[in-house]
Formats: structure tokens, C-alpha cells, sequence
């Protein structure tokens, strides 16, 4: 056939029809049915089949020459045009509306498949085009997206219906079991895109109604939400790279997130987090450090209509409030690393018990904190985050004094940045005030402020001289602990310098 001239135009100049007109299954991709067609009308091998393919595609593709296409193959126009748009079909909004939806939602130009459906029927079935669809809801087995033998993913450039190009049979590919709740959580996004409401007990038993009554959209935007999660990107349209194995994982959180219990799913988004904060070991983190792991991340980068559903957007963000020590200011939040599921499936703390000491068996007991419990007893304490301008006033030292202080171990940063909790500047006070002795006579004695900030390195000296109990530091009785109220003896300071 020639390459240059569409398969109507063609088929006009030649009077030439299919003989061979195989009836198309009710779930079968457009481009399947054109490769039973062209293989039952004589287009046999690899470079014949793939022209056949291309050029009725190319055809499909323009409104004018639907009709002919159809009269070619002997079907009603109206069934054409339901079997070409049933790969790429979201009930309920215009797919010509949502370009993006080709990046996110679709697999084209491959496709996954299931081997015992193409066992068993010789056929490619279009909802094996959704990325959300991972699973084989008739077989219980996950897809495949490459041929075993060649290890290339699975297009429509093939030298038959269920051959790779490399002459594979795809149906002697090897299945896979997968989890029965991940297989009913793509029976649920196979019924919401087909528009088959049917459920059973187990799905009305594990899945609440608001989960079992989402739209097809909704269910895309999960799923692709779920994959961005697993990516740890913003973005998830891989249109000319394998992504089935993220698909995997994405339909296996939604079975772990989608479950009736409202606690689950928040033990759930913890664990999400959890994976995001690997290593981070301080009980209390930077809002910011929180926002930028945690899912609720990717609710704000949503586009046009790939909403999430509500009650899944109010649960992540209820997930970060929950977390969330103070809502005003500088916020920090409690680190998801250190919550674990509590005895009633709920977030919490376990912290060693106080025993006596002597007691091996006793010291391995620990207690669980529930998370308000702990988020209260923060509150209660009245622990704040500090800039770095207000830390240096209420120590009373300069930026090179305080990131001296840093260096030399007496004072930390809150989280790797550049806040100080109000904790850390009163536990450095205390040391201050256990460090230093009292005294009347600060005639020969310099303070601690007035240290030059040029000899910065002197400065760290000094300190270092006082943690290791070679310099004494001096103070009146009637001040307060500060950089400024304490004073080093001069003599000492000759001392550092020799």
C-alpha cells in the first residue's frame, strides 16, 4: 500500500473491500480490531500489517473519512466511532477538553496487557490503555507492558494480534497473582470508566461509600496523584518510558488508603511520609520540611479538572493539621519518622517508660503517646521557633558569635535551617548560667559580647576553652544570663593567646 496515500483514497482508486469483516468485542482497543482486520484480509508479516495499521489510523484520525473507513469494514459509523474513542473515553467530561489528560491518564503509543485475555480471546481490550489500570480484574493478575523475550515495551508496530515484533506470542507470557485488593481497586476504576455499577460484598466491606461512589475522573486523579506520590514527582506523564512498575505500586497505596477506617488511611499517609523522610531522626520538624514531603505537596499542583476527590483533599489536609504544632508564625510539625500506628490504629509516640534503674526487663518497656497527647504537651511547654536575629538578641551575640556557637556544638539549629527553637536558646542559657561564677569585681574582666567580631576564631577559642574547664566565665548576682552580663578574666584571655 502506498505510503504517501490514505487507506480511503486508496481504497476509492482500487474498489477494493474486506472481504474478512471479524466483529469487534464491546471491549476491544480500535487499534486491535484494525490488526484482526488487516491479518484476516491478508496483510500477513511485519512491514505489510504495520503499513495496514498506519494508514487506516492515520485515516481515523480525520472526520471526513470516518464514514469510509466504516464502509470499508462493513460496520455502522456510530459503532466506529464509539470503538475509536473507547481507549481514551472518560465518562462524563470531553476528552477533546482535557489535552493534558493524554500525558497523564493514557498509555499510547504502548499499551500493558494481560496475557490470559490475549490467551484466551486473541485481543487487545481498550481500558488497558489507562495508566490507572494495572490489574486484570477477570484474571487477578497484574499486566505486562513488555515481551519476555525481546525485554521491548509493547506498541502496535507487530507482525500480528497477540505477537510482538520480535514474533513473541504475547499470550505464553508468564502471569503474575496480585493482592485481591489491589485487584478490586481496578475493578473499581475498570466499573467507573465502563460505567458498570456493580459491586460485590467484599468491595462494600472493605471500600466506604464515598470511595465506591467516586467518578471516573476522580479515580484517574487518584491514581495519578498515588504515582506522583511513589515517583516522588511532581509530574507523572512517562508517554515514551516504562511506568507499569509505578502503576503497580500506586494501585497497591490505593488499596492501603482507600479502606473504610478513617484511622488507617491516616496511618497510611504517615507511612507515605515516612518514606519521604528517611533518616530524619529529631522529633520536630520545619512546617515547610512537612509540607514539602508529606502528600498534601501535590494537592496545589493539580491541573484543570484533575481534582482529587473532596473527602480524600480533607483527609491529607486534616493529616498535616494533626501534625502541626503551632498554625501561626513560623510553624514546625512533628516528625512523621517517629509516629507509628498506636494501639487503636491511631497516630502516636512510643517513648521509653521511666523505671528503675537496675531493671533490665523493665527498661525495655516502652509507652505510647497518642499525637494530640503529644502536640498538647508541646503547646503546654511553649516551645517556639526563633529567626536568627531573634536568637542572637536573646543570647545577646552577634551572627559570627552565634555561628561560632554552632560550630563549637553549644548551640543547634532547628531542623538544618536557620531557626532556633526557643528550647534549644534556653538550654544554652542554663549552660551559660551553670558556667559561669558569680562575682563583685569585674575590674579586669572583658565581656563576653565585646569579644572583636574580626577575631571570630578567638572568640570560638574561648569557648571551646570553657566547655573543655580551662577558662571560667564571670557574672554579677543581679543579672540575667547573656553574652552581655557575662565576662571573661583578661588573664585568661593572655592564657588562650600563648
Amino acid at each position: 500500500m502506498p505510503g504517501d496515500r490514505s487507506l480511503a483514497t486508496h481504497a476509492a482508486s482500487t474498489g477494493r473491500r474486506f472481504i474478512c469483516r471479524p466483529r469487534p468485542a464491546r471491549d476491544e482497543h480500535v487499534l486491535s480490531y484494525l490488526l484482526r482486520l488487516g491479518v484476516m484480509n491478508g496483510y500477513s508479516g511485519h512491514p505489510a500489517l504495520g503499513r495496514f495499521v498506519r494508514s487506516i489510523q492515520a485515516s481515523l484520525c480525520r472526520a471526513d473519512e470516518v464514514a469510509t473507513v466504516a464502509q470499508l469494514v462493513d460496520l455502522d459509523v456510530c459503532i466506529l466511532h464509539e470503538l475509536l474513542g473507547r481507549h481514551r473515553r472518560v465518562p462524563g467530561v470531553r476528552t477533546s477538553s482535557l489535552y493534558w489528560a493524554t500525558h497523564y491518564f493514557f498509555r499510547d503509543p504502548y499499551i500493558a496487557y494481560c496475557p490470559a485475555c490475549i490467551g484466551e480471546r486473541g485481543l487487545f481490550r481498550a481500558i488497558w490503555n489507562f495508566r490507572a489500570i494495572a490489574i486484570c480484574e477477570l484474571h487477578c493478575v497484574w499486566l505486562v507492558e513488555r515481551c519476555p523475550q525481546c525485554t521491548e515495551l509493547v506498541g502496535w508496530d507487530r507482525p500480528g494480534p497477540t505477537s510482538c515484533k520480535c514474533g513473541f506470542d504475547l499470550g505464553q507470557t508468564e502471569t503474575t497473582p496480585a493482592p485481591i485488593e489491589a485487584a478490586l481497586i481496578s475493578k473499581q476504576i475498570s466499573a467507573a470508566v465502563l460505567e458498570v455499577a456493580e459491586t460485590d460484598l467484599i468491595e462494600q466491606q472493605l471500600f466506604c461509600t464515598k470511595v465506591r461512589r467516586m467518578s471516573p475522573l476522580e479515580w484517574l486523579a487518584v491514581s495519578n496523584f498515588l504515582s506522583t506520590i511513589v515517583t516522588r514527582s511532581h509530574h507523572f506523564h512517562p508517554t515514551t518510558k516504562s511506568s507499569l512498575e509505578t502503576e503497580k505500586r500506586a494501585t497497591i497505596l490505593a488499596a492501603e488508603l482507600l479502606r473504610a477506617s478513617p484511622t488507617s488511611a491516616m496511618h497510611e499517609l504517615n507511612r507515605i511520609s515516612q518514606s519521604h523522610l528517611v533518616g530524619w531522626k529529631p522529633l520536630l520538624i520545619s512546617f515547610e520540611k512537612l509540607i514539602a514531603r508529606a502528600p498534601t505537596r501535590y494537592l496545589n499542583r493539580r491541573r484543570g479538572a484533575m481534582a482529587l476527590p473532596a473527602f480524600l483533599t480533607e483527609l491529607v489536609h486534616q493529616y498535616v493539621d494533626d501534625l502541626t504544632v503551632y498554625r501561626e508564625g513560623r510553624r514546625f510539625a512533628v516528625n512523621p519518622d517517629r509516629l507509628e500506628a498506636g494501639s487503636d490504629g491511631s497516630l502516636a509516640i512510643s517513648i521509653r517508660r521511666a523505671t528503675s534503674i537496675g531493671s533490665s526487663e523493665a527498661r525495655s518497656q516502652r509507652e505510647s503517646i497518642s499525637l494530640g497527647d503529644l502536640i498538647q504537651a508541646i503547646r503546654q511547654m511553649n516551645i517556639v521557633l526563633h529567626s536568627t536575629r531573634e536568637a542572637e538578641e536573646l543570647i545577646g551575640a552577634t551572627s559570627r558569635q552565634r555561628l561560632a556557637l554552632i560550630r563549637v556544638g553549644l548551640l543547634h539549629r532547628f531542623d538544618g535551617s536557620t531557626f532556633v527553637l526557643s528550647s534549644e536558646i534556653d538550654r544554652f542559657l542554663r549552660w551559660l548560667r551553670d558556667n559561669s561564677t558569680l562575682t563583685t569585681d569585674l575590674s579586669s574582666m572583658v565581656r563576653l559580647s565585646e569579644l572583636t567580631p574580626m577575631s571570630c576564631l578567638g572568640f570560638q577559642r574561648v569557648m571551646t576553652a570553657v566547655i573543655e574547664k580551662r577558662v571560667r566565665l564571670f557574672r554579677r548576682v543581679e543579672d540575667s544570663v547573656t553574652f552581655g552580663t557575662c565576662f571573661v578574666a583578661k588573664r585568661s584571655l593572655a592564657t588562650l593567646v600563648r
